[in-house]
């Protein structure tokens, strides 16, 4: 509800940056992102260290902080500031939430439970936008925004409550284990989740605005709505199939979706110019974006988990968390930078390049050696 609420915002908030007001944007996306980065190693050590639900109570305590400060100081240089320090509120809340969901869900069910929480993820979003509109209704001005932001700020404060009086079982000095590895495709795909959605946050406002000549406002919805209806679906198929194997069928979606629309968008698709409606084009994509979206993150996490024991659930949490703020630094840039050099079919390249990268990583460091493992195997036996 915070990200829905506050995005909207951000011009408002920066209402004396005319001039500059897309760098100031970004530069306070990018600062969020960036406190997500540094901190989440630490909080995983925490999270380990049986301390989850503190870490989960003092993160919602400290974003709620950060949702006030938002609302009362609108300065740049305090913006900036409270941008990263809503980062790192929001990285705690985000690797609390996911060891909480991997400790405590069965390992045949985890892919669907965590399904659930990207489920939560989209109807937040949601309801930020909604809560907004509706202060606005009743409110006029700044009054409006400062309401909308402080009421989601006392939800945070409730919620934090209920975070202190989670308990989860502790696990035997037995069963601790000093080894760190990681499975290393998972992150990456985890980070390819991080690219994809903050290019597409920070990017596809714009071209819907001056390409497709449609409001942003409808995008995120169609985004969130998908999001939201096929998320339980991947984390299903996940638990039947094997997380590695959606993983690499969303990976490779991504790739081939992404030069589709390109081409679509381009006229460069069977060398002639399409007629296809432009703003068909924008709400199929937007779709598309959300289906992948929300399959990408829970079934890139359930995988990470599925190879290590639950000694090691806040390290994988922290590390996880620490990939998607890497890929989400990353997204806007290549995303940006395409469309400033091709026009909008950049976008979709630039998205693409990511599932490239994704699948080469993926490709030959995950499945490919399981694969040659499994066929030793038989030779031996």
């Amino acid at each position: 509800m915070g990200q829905g609420v506050v995005a909207p915002q951000m011009p408002r908030l920066f209402s004396g940056s005319e001039g500059h007001l897309a760098l100031s944007s970004g530069i306070s996306a990018t600062l969020m992102y960036l406190g997500i980065f540094v901190s989440t190693l630490r909080y995983g050590k925490l999270a380990d260290e049986g301390k989850a639900n503190r870490l989960l109570g003092v993160g919602l305590i400290s974003y709620s902080l950060s949702l006030v400060l938002l609302s009362l100081f609108h300065s740049e240089a305090c913006i900036y500031m409270i941008r990263f320090l809503e980062g790192l509120a929001l990285s705690a809340i985000y690797v609390a939430a996911d060891f909480l969901l991997g400790r405590l869900s069965q390992v045949g069910e985890r892919g669907k439970w965590l399904s659930f929480y990207g489920v939560a993820l989209s109807f937040g979003l949601l309801l930020g936008p909604a809560i907004a509109l509706t202060t606005a209704h009743w409110v006029s001005g700044d009054l409006a925004s400062f309401f909308s932001i402080n009421f989601v700020a006392i939800l945070a404060i409730g919620l934090s409550y209920f975070a202190f009086r989670i308990r989860v079982p502790r696990l035997s000095r037995e069963v601790f284990s000093t080894e760190s590895n990681l499975h290393r495709p998972a992150l990456i795909s985890g980070g390819v989740y991080g690219y994809m959605e903050a290019g597409l946050v920070a990017v596809f406002p714009f071209l819907a605005i001056h390409y497709f000549n449609i409001l942003p406002e409808y995008c995120l919805f169609t985004v969130l709505i998908a999001a939201a209806v096929t998320s339980v679906f991947w984390g299903w198929l996940a638990d039947r199939l094997g997380p590695q194997r959606v993983v690499l069928f969303l990976l490779v979606l991504l790739f081939c979706g992404s030069l589709l629309f390109s081409g679509l968008f381009s006229g460069l698709l069977f060398g002639h110019q399409w007629s296809f409606p432009k703003h068909a084009i924008a709400y199929l994509s937007c779709v598309f974006f959300g289906v992948l979206a929300r399959g990408m993150y829970p079934v890139a996490f359930a995988w990470l988990l599925k190879m290590l024991p639950e000694s090691q659930y806040g390290f994988a949490s922290g590390s996880f968390a620490r990939a998607y703020g890497l890929g989400s630094l990353l997204g806007p840039m290549a995303a940006g930078g395409l469309v400033q050099i091709l026009g909008p079919g950049g976008f979709f390249l630039a998205m693409g390049a990511g599932g490239a990268m994704g699948l080469a990583w993926v490709g030959r460091q995950g499945l490919m050696p399981a694969r040659r493992k499994t066929a030793i195997e038989k030779l031996r036996a």
